[in-house]
């Protein structure tokens, strides 16, 4: 199991990749298996009783609690089920293997290595890629961009391609649009500002030491981090705006 959501009715959404499935907790305990449980690519256009993953790596639920995203790794995919109805569909990736062209399509892209994903409230959604180093955005229009990360390993801050990443992992919204993200072997919690176009560190350079920081969540004025290494869940209180 990898990481989980909440849904609208408070039921659990789990990422369990090895078996390439998402599996659901509903609100009185009751496990069963949502979509997939056998490795390919399936399911498209269709409910999620046909759905087939390559590792789903990861999961998120859209702020409006409607629409479940699913890090479809192996299939160098964003996969969408819209939990009302049940239907899935891609919304960025080909299948392919690469970097996407600023302002193409996001659903006939490629994709590095699709780690997780999330929407903000504007409908905006962020991919974060670990093999590829980069933060993309699809925007409301469907056109994919890569707005921070130059590809390279590295650790340097700075405006959008400039800045570096190693490894990121997994990232987080909050209610303003910053996006913050676990660069897993730089062993820091990063922010991307959309306003500004710049990748700041926010945790993990000073004093207090991150190990291999797995995942991050924004709850209630707060930074939630997975501190994997050093075995621990760390907050952090955000600035208001």
């Amino acid at each position: 199991m990898h990481n989980v959501a909440i849904g609208f009715d408070d039921s659990l959404y789990i990422s369990d990749h090895a078996n390439h499935a998402i599996r659901r907790v509903n609100n009185r305990g009751n496990v069963l298996t949502y979509a997939g449980g056998k490795a390919g690519f399936a399911g498209d256009g269709k409910t999620v009783e046909h759905a087939k993953f390559h590792m789903a790596i990861s999961v998120s639920i859209s702020p409006d609690k409607k629409r479940l995203l699913v890090a479809d790794i192996k299939n160098h995919r964003i996969r969408q089920i819209t939990l009302s109805s049940g239907r899935v569909e891609t919304v960025a990736g080909n299948g392919k293997r690469d970097v996407p062209v600023d302002g193409t399509s996001a659903a006939t892209s490629p994709l590095v290595d699709p780690r997780a994903a999330a929407y903000d409230e504007a409908g905006n959604l962020y991919i974060v890629e670990r093999g590829g180093n980069a933060l993309r955005v699809v925007d409301t229009t469907g056109k994919v961009r890569t707005v921070a990360g130059s590809g390279k390993k590295g650790n340097a801050d700075g405006f959008g391609k400039d800045a570096t990443f190693n490894g990121p992992k997994h990232l987080a919204i909050d209610s303003a649009g910053t996006v913050y993200i676990a660069d897993d072997n730089n062993h820091l919690v990063r922010c991307f500002n959309p306003k500004t176009g710049v990748v700041t560190t926010v945790l993990g350079a000073g004093e207090f030491k991150l190990n291999r920081p797995h995942g991050v969540q924004v709850h209630n004025g707060w930074l939630y981090i997975a501190d994997s290494w050093n075995h621990r869940v760390v907050r952090l209180k955000l600035a208001t705006n």
